[in-house]
Formats: structure tokens, sequence, C-alpha cells
């Protein structure tokens, strides 16, 4: 139990933070030292012994939100080249709420290199593996002319997923995989891009139809 006695109650110039000595022994104070600015957005407080400091988070792979954009009946969504940028060399997109206009429709991923000037539609290896509710069955899919994230019997079901991209800036190929769902069936995409020049724009669109509703939510992924 704590008391109130000379030890508990030591006193010390203002600012001074209290450093406990151990059990019978009376308090110490010490003196950190706090950042004089609030430091950049984002910063966490670090400690060197002494002081605090506003540093960078290393956070390796931890997502950094960028852009979110949300489809109201559109003819399709693009991520620009002000958030797709040699930042990062890694992204994830998060899809919630995808609907189609019609059915038996595919949600298409195109990728530019001139920020949205035209759009690659050759090259592609997409290729995806789907298997539904209840059912051993594995329904295959290859597509060389967009990267196929989504392909769907009704548009009544609601698409829902994680999409990750590497190597957009590097260059490197680059590469996708995805892991979809809509309405009980799991969907697992893999996909190349034999191209070397760095991917600064993406694109989403429905096959031949509007996107009635959709969230698609682009994060830089941190790697060191």
């Amino acid at each position: 139990m704590v008391t109130n006695s000379s030890i508990n109650l030591a006193t010390a110039a203002s600012g001074k933070l209290v450093q406990a000595q151990g059990i019978g022994v009376a308090n110490g104070f010490t003196t950190a030292t706090y950042p004089s600015t609030a430091g950049t957005s984002g910063n966490v407080l670090t400690s060197d012994g002494t002081n605090w400091n506003s540093t960078s988070s290393s956070g390796v792979g931890a997502l950094v939100f960028l852009q979110s954009q949300t489809a109201t009946n559109s003819a399709s969504l693009a991520f620009s080249s002000t958030f797709i940028t040699s930042a990062y060399n890694s992204y994830a997109i998060l899809l919630t709420n995808y609907v189609p206009a019609n059915s038996a429709t595919n949600l298409e991923m195109q990728w530019s290199v001139d920020n949205g000037s035209s759009y690659v539609t050759t090259g592609y290896s997409s290729g995806t593996q789907q298997i539904g509710f209840s059912s051993a069955a594995i329904t295959n899919a290859n597509v060389s002319t967009y990267n196929i994230m989504l392909w769907q019997t009704a548009n009544t079901l609601i698409g829902e997923g994680w999409i990750y991209l590497y190597s957009l800036q590097d260059g490197n190929p680059a590469t996708t995989n995805a892991y979809m769902a809509y309405n009980g069936n799991s969907i697992i995409l893999a996909m190349g891009f034999n191209s070397t020049t760095s991917v600064n724009n993406i694109k989403f669109l429905s096959t031949s139809v509007n996107i009635t509703s959709g969230k698609f939510t682009l994060f830089g992924v941190k790697e060191s």
C-alpha cells in the first residue's frame, strides 16, 4: 500500500519525471527532452535512453493509406501516378462491396506505364482458381489481355478481397496475387506482367458494363 511518507512525497523542479529507486528508497527524478514540434505526420516517439525523439516507424510490412475511391454506376476507377510512385515498390488494394451492373461479367485490372494515357492490353499472364461453397470442384480461368480479379454469375452477389501488387517501380516484371470471395465462393489469383517499365497507374473496370458499387482502397507497403 502506498503511504504519504517523505519518500513518496519527494519533490523536484518543474518538468522533471519521477523515477522509482526501489522499495523504501526516496524517488529519484530525471529530465526527459521531447521534440519541440509535433514532427512529421505518421512519426512515432522513440527513446534513445535519455530523450524522446520524433522518428519514422520502421514498420516493415505496414500498410500506409494512400487513397480510397467509391464506385457509383462508374465506367471505371483508376489510381494515378499521384499515388503510384517510387515511394513504394509494393502496394495493396482492399476491395469491398463490389457489384457489377450485369451478370456474367469480370472485374478487370489494367496497368498503365504512362499514367493512364493508355492501358496495356497484352502480355498479362493472369490465372485464377475458384473453389465453390460445399464443392470440391476447382474452376480455372486464364486471361492475357488484363488481370482478372473476379468473375461472377449474378450481379446480386457482392465481391470482396485483397489484391497485392509487387515490383511496380523497380524495373523487374510486376506480379500480382489476390484473395477474393463472393457469396461463399473463394478465388485465388496470380499474375505476371512481362515488362520492365514501371507501372504508375492502375485501372479497374467491369467487362462491358459499369460498376454499380464498390470501394477500392489503395495502400503502400513499407519494405524498410
